[in-house]
Order: structure tokens, then C-alpha cells, then sequence
């Protein structure tokens, strides 16, 4: 991998983090005199202590003391003066570190987040982190730090503050989970600390403002969809940290997650029995509980809420034989202390975008699904790809639609009557259609 680096003179005392073309340098003064000696290392980031891009709320500098002047004092006990003079320093010693960007070779379209500006963002495998600044018609793969990728796994989470300056993205890596985070819009990206011992991957990552954030992940097994039980991370300085919050002990994974405010969240699993899960929590997290679901659902795999107590889950119900298996759509009122089935559409149902409490999004196998009435009615799109695992929209208008098993991003700018595709894949031809036929 070729390097670029970029200095920056640093003063006494203090340190500066900046990223180019694929490296992060940092410059910091040393203690010691002499002359200025600069030692390079192509070294790799590891997990994010606590520096950042900008200053955080409780951060203080202070101002370096001024070097002594030559001073005279007179004392009138004696007839004597006595001088002060000026101590000598040196130029501090410098030390550039040129840290590694992880390998970017982007492949399929797992996870999406639509601004909305009409730029975004695609999480995808190896792992891979692509934005577009041109509405989805382009795609550049983002630096991750090296130290982090310990092999193959993808981004599944992506979150952003409404400034669209503060920035998330969840996933795995080499069996282990990873968490990244971005303070400057995405121009570089942190790894997080997270708690020691786990394995496997996270999911999908929600943040209700700058600083508290919730994420899920599942730790590698022989179980229940291929897990060994599911848990929740919180954090509360915006990424930096996270900790593990308690969670039913009979969910074997956990894939989505949401939060409609500081105190109410949800996830959707798989419980240890291989059934559907719903989770949700009314204290941010500090205790968790199963929710109850209608009989006949098989599966759950997505949430969305407009407030704190409506909401919606999507999934499916037992298919008969020979016969495609049926989505399911499930709707609460109260909280999720009661749901019901809403809508059977023919076809399961695997992503799910919540606009408002009228507009909703559901992608399905073959399918795209509306409703601009709260789910009570709902009109079908058929889709070229197999199924539309993740699906972004900020509008009733504008959105965003990928299956993870592709590395085609489809477009709409009307609600849906023309759709546009994009490969995340840096100079790829090999875009899919979108639309049959």
C-alpha cells in the first residue's frame, strides 16, 4: 500500500491527529531537549482511548506559560541586586507516527443510510465503509483503521447525528466485533473500545444524540441462528467506550436495534428456541425484557417506531409447501406491550424504514412494499433482486435499496416509478438491474 502523510507542527504538549490518502499521522512534542528527531512508524490503530478530531464537551486547554524575561529586583533590606536571568530551552524533539489504512476493497451493499441531502453512506463486506457525495451515483471507500480489520467480515450498522458531523458504523471482523466512530462527517474514522471477550459480529447501531448510542451484536455459536446469545452495548461518550447492558438470557442473536427516544429502544432476534425475539427496554437499557408476539409469526427481522409507543415489526409466518413464505407486518400502540398482526403480505419481509408515523418501507424478497397510512394499507413493487435486505428512506419520495448479497445500490427520486442503480464497487461495471425485465 502506498503511503502519503501529511505533518503538522505540533506544540509543547500537545497532539494532532489528521488522516491523508490512507494514513493517519499523529505529531507530538517530547520532554527532551536537543534537536528535532522524527521517527516514523507504518504502524496500525488501535481501539480509540479517547483522542478526537475536535474537542469534546468537558475538554480543557490550557495556555502554555510564557518563557521567563530578564528581571530586576531591589530588595530595601539590603543594598543589593539581584538578576534573574532567562533559562535556555531547546526545540522540542517531534514524533510523526504514520498509521495504516485497513485494505479497502469493497464488496456487496449491506447496510445503507440516505441523508437527507441525497448523499449517504453503504456499509459492506470486507469490511468495507463507502460513501457517496453525489446522490448514490458514485461511491469512495472510507479509512478504517488497520488495527481493527483483523480479517474478513462486513459493516452491518450505520448511524449519523442530523448535522450529519457525528457518525457510526457497526460490525465484525475476523470473528470479533468492530465499532468505528467519525466526528468530522466521515473524513476519518476511530475503532471503539469494546468490552473484552466477545466474538462474532454487531448489528445495526441507533444513537439518540451526540453521546448515548446502543448497538447489538451475537457471539459465535452452534445455537439458534448459528449463535450463542445475544447482547446490547451502550455508550454514553459518543462511541468512545462501550459496555455491555443486560439482556434476557433466552435470546440466542440480536440483529436490529432502535431507540425513539433516551429511555425507550427495541431489538428484534431470535429467541434460544429459535423463535421470533422483541426486546425493549423503558429505562435506556438499565433492564431489558421479552415482549410477547402474535402466534403464528416464525420470524422477525426488523423494527422502526415513530415515537415511543407506535411501531412496527416485519418478518414472516410459515409458508406452505412448495409455497413462497409469507411476510408478516406487526403493530403496536402501547410500547409494544401489545402487538398485532397488520398487514400478511405473500412474500417475507427483511428490512424495514419508519419516515413518519403515515409513511413506512418494507423490503421483502422480490419486493419493495408502501404505505403512506400507517400500515393499514400497503401497495407492492416487484424488484429484480432476491430481496431488499436493507432499505433507507427520508422521505415518501427519496430512498434507497440493496439486497446484501449484491453490491448494487438502487435509487428513487419519485416514490419509487424510476429507480437508478449504482455499484459501491469503486469503477465497477457490473451493476444489477434493479426493476425486472
Amino acid at each position: 500500500m502506498t503511503l502519503s502523510r501529511r505533518r503538522i507542527a505540533a506544540a509543547t504538549g500537545l497532539v494532532a491527529l489528521l488522516a491523508a490518502a490512507g494514513v493517519v499521522v499523529a505529531v507530538r512534542a517530547s520532554r527532551s531537549g536537543g534537536p528535532p528527531v522524527e521517527v516514523r512508524a507504518a504502524g496500525r490503530a488501535g481501539p480509540d482511548t479517547g483522542g478526537d478530531f475536535e474537542p469534546q464537551p468537558g475538554d480543557r486547554s490550557e495556555p502554555a506559560p510564557a518563557p521567563p524575561s530578564s528581571l530586576s529586583t531591589t530588595t530595601t533590606a539590603r543594598p543589593t541586586t539581584t538578576t534573574l536571568r532567562p533559562t535556555t530551552t531547546t526545540a522540542p524533539t517531534t514524533t510523526t507516527t504514520a498509521v495504516a489504512c485497513a485494505p479497502a476493497a469493497p464488496v456487496y451493499s449491506l447496510a445503507l443510510l440516505r441523508r437527507p441531502d441525497g448523499n449517504g453512506w453503504s456499509g459492506g463486506a470486507n469490511p468495507a465503509l463507502e460513501r457517496t457525495n453525489d446522490g448514490g451515483r458514485t461511491w469512495t471507500a472510507a479509512c478504517l483503521p488497520a488495527d481493527a480489520v483483523t480479517g474478513a467480515g462486513g459493516i452491518y450498522g450505520i448511524a449519523f447525528t442530523a448535522d450529519g458531523r457525528r457518525g457510526w458504523a457497526t460490525g465484525g471482523a475476523g470473528g470479533h466485533p468492530v465499532a468505528f466512530r467519525t466526528v468530522d462527517g466521515g473524513d476519518h474514522w476511530l475503532a471503539g473500545a469494546l468490552p473484552a471477550g466477545l466474538t462474532g459480529s454487531l448489528g445495526s447501531v441507533a444513537f439518540v444524540d451526540d453521546r448515548q448510542g446502543w448497538t447489538v451484536g451475537s457471539q459465535m455459536g452452534t445455537g439458534p441462528a448459528n449463535a450463542a446469545g445475544g447482547y446490547v452495548l451502550a455508550t454514553t461518550d459518543g462511541g468512545v467506550t462501550w459496555t455491555a447492558q443486560p439482556s434476557p438470557a433466552p435470546v440466542a442473536r440480536l440483529s436490529r436495534i432502535v431507540f425513539a427516544d433516551a429511555g425507550h429502544g427495541w431489538a428484534v432476534g431470535v429467541s434460544a428456541d429459535g423463535g421470533p425475539a422483541v426486546i425493549a427496554t423503558a429505562d435506556g437499557g438499565a433492564h431489558w425484557a421479552l415482549q410477547t408476539l402474535p402466534a403464528g409469526v416464525t420470524t422477525v427481522h426488523d423494527a422502526g417506531f415513530a415515537d415511543a409507543l407506535h411501531g412496527w415489526v416485519v418478518g414472516a409466518t410459515p409458508a406452505a409447501a412448495g409455497q413462497d413464505t409469507p411476510g408478516a407486518v406487526l403493530t403496536t400502540a402501547d410500547g409494544g406491550a401489545t402487538w398485532t398482526v397488520q398487514a400478511a403480505p405473500h412474500r417475507e419481509l427483511w428490512s424495514l424504514a419508519v419516515v413518519d408515523g403515515s409513511t413506512l418501507f418494507a423490503g421483502g424478497a422480490h419486493s419493495l412494499w408502501s404505505s403512506h397510512d400507517g400500515g393499514a394499507t400497503w401497495s407492492e413493487q416487484a424488484f429484480a433482486l432476491p430481496a431488499l435486505d436493507s432499505v433507507s428512506f427520508t422521505d415518501a419520495r427519496h430512498g434507497w435499496v440493496t439486497h446484501s448479497m449484491f453490491s448494487t445500490v438502487c435509487r428513487t427520486d419519485d416514490g419509487g416509478q424510476t429507480w437508478a442503480a449504482s455499484d459501491v464497487r469503486p469503477g465497477s461495471q457490473g451493476t444489477a438491474a434493479c426493476l425486472p425485465g
